[in-house]
């Protein structure tokens, strides 16, 4: 709409701000400017060797999931909050869901990686627990005074563009839609598909608009030369970095400022508060750089903690990886639990609010059993073959987002060598009993992330609100 009245009425305008940009002839009806920054997005979340040990190009594994589901969703067990498994499947659509969340929820982005490469393995329970984390996050309806859904469908499917007449019938809208996306070359739907392309959910919805005039045509550049700043996030998909530039190559002398690890919505999302200060700068005639100043950059490397890519989740104990200093049935028990804990710690971290404020939910364990409502876990199973339960005797709450400094487990399953287990949260050491073994064993190296995590949590910046978790200590050892 700026780009739309900056065209108009030049004279009417002294300066532009534009926050994650989309072009005057955009957006494109079949998606095509997500599709082609997809691969970068992604290959950015796995940049120094991130994704090691998981994938070495997470676009080709995309491409690679697609085409198997353009033949057959994926189905398979999902376990709910109440530890009961039910039958779910994904197709491509979610799978495209679930990555342009990621824009607002960038934890969803981070577990993708792991989870496309472990159903290429042929383990779909981690794609599906991510689909299902994803739909709860859609399942949250934006108060209609921040974003209406009714005003955007209207505005999109009167004022188009869109792959069809607006008099045509709806039978003609799809072939006509189809035809157009025949045209296309597939190259310009990778990672994805024309099939996905086509099937958009503003095409989806947008088929059924009541039949109309075509819309006037958008005005045509040139833009008026004024001054200009225009913010994208380069983790954004819905509206990408690419379109900013070229929107800045119509505009002599505008500032494009685009900030590492920020989705949709600069000034909503910016952790640094980069963008907020250089708005500020702009409004006040003052320069404005196009990077952001290194203690903006600290602020977003401390946050991204959260947004690592997880690692591929065991098929079985004997795909863990023993601590050191242990080996055998044990050791790989040891492994286990150290997995499991961190997985525990980073689904209660997501879903029950670290940074959203929502009532802690019941969450469901990837192979079996679940974190209760007070933090609690009952039968929590990340290794097939080993649950996990909390037996400490507290009056606090013995969440690992909080509770007592140490907090007993038991350990069981078929794969499993049975026994109890105590966990430092402030060292990450290990004690207690397995099978007829004593150990003791130090898992900072293998739960570094939740010692990130907890040091994160504990450091807020002047002028950042964060919250803290009590009961958790860093800092890490080492930042990855």
């Amino acid at each position: 709409m700026a780009l739309a009245y900056a065209a108009r009425y030049p004279s009417h305008v002294e300066r532009l701000v534009l926050d994650s940009v989309v072009a005057l002839d955009g957006p494109d009806f079949f998606m095509r400017e997500t599709f082609r920054a997809t691969p970068r997005v992604l290959r950015a979340l796995c940049a120094r060797r991130a994704c090691s040990g998981i994938t070495r190009d997470p676009a080709a594994d995309m491409a690679a999931l697609v085409s198997r589901l353009a033949h057959d969703p994926i189905r398979g067990r999902l376990v709910g909050g109440d530890g009961r498994a039910r039958v779910r499947q994904l197709g491509r659509l979610r799978l495209l869901r679930i990555l342009s969340d990621g824009d607002f929820e960038p934890t969803l982005r981070a577990e993708l990686p792991a989870a496309v490469r472990s159903a290429l393995r042929g383990d779909n329970a981690p794609i599906l627990r991510l689909a299902g984390r994803a739909a709860r996050f859609d399942s949250f309806p934006d108060r209609p005074q921040e974003f209406s859904s009714a005003l955007y469908l209207s505005t999109v499917c009167e004022e188009g563009p869109l792959p069809w007449q607006p008099a045509a019938s709806l039978p003609d809208r799809w072939s006509q839609a189809t035809a157009r996306a025949e045209s296309v070359p597939q190259q310009e739907f990778y990672p994805f598909d024309r099939a996905t392309g086509r099937a958009s959910d503003t095409l989806r919805a947008c088929a059924h608009w009541p039949a109309g005039a075509a819309p006037a045509p958008p005005p045509s550049p040139p833009l008026p030369s004024v001054p200009t700043l225009l913010l994208s996030g380069e983790s954004d998909l819905r509206t990408p970095a690419e379109e900013a530039n070229r929107v800045a190559a119509q505009i002599p002398g505008s500032t494009s400022l685009k900030l590492p690890g920020t989705g949709h919505g600069v000034l909503l999302n910016d952790l640094s508060l980069c963008a907020e200060r250089a708005v500020k700068r702009f409004f006040a005639g003052a320069p404005v750089g196009t990077t952001c100043p290194r203690s903006g950059q600290f602020i977003r490397e401390l946050f991204s903690a959260t947004s690592v890519p997880t690692p591929i989740a065991p098929r079985s104990l004997r795909e863990v990886r023993p601590p050191p200093g242990s080996r055998g049935r044990r050791g790989r028990t040891l492994g286990a639990f150290a997995s499991t804990i961190a997985d525990a710690f980073f689904h209660q971290l997501y879903e029950s609010g670290l940074f959203d404020l929502t009532p802690p939910i019941p969450i469901g364990g990837l192979r079996g059993g679940r974190i209760r409502t007070n933090g609690r876990l009952d039968h929590y199973q990340y290794v097939p073959g080993v649950s996990v339960s909390d037996i400490t005797r507290s009056r606090r709450q013995p969440s690992l987002l909080g509770g007592p400094r140490r907090q007993r487990f038991l350990i069981f399953g078929r794969a499993a060598s049975d026994g109890i287990l105590t966990l430092d949260k402030k060292t990450f050491r290990v004690r207690g009993q397995l099978g007829d073994h004593r150990v003791e064993v130090n898992l900072l190296g293998d739960v570094e992330a939740v010692g990130a995590a907890a040091h994160l949590a504990r450091s807020p910046r002047p002028g950042y609100r964060c919250c803290t978790v009590p009961g958790l200590w860093g800092p890490p050892r080492a930042w990855r």
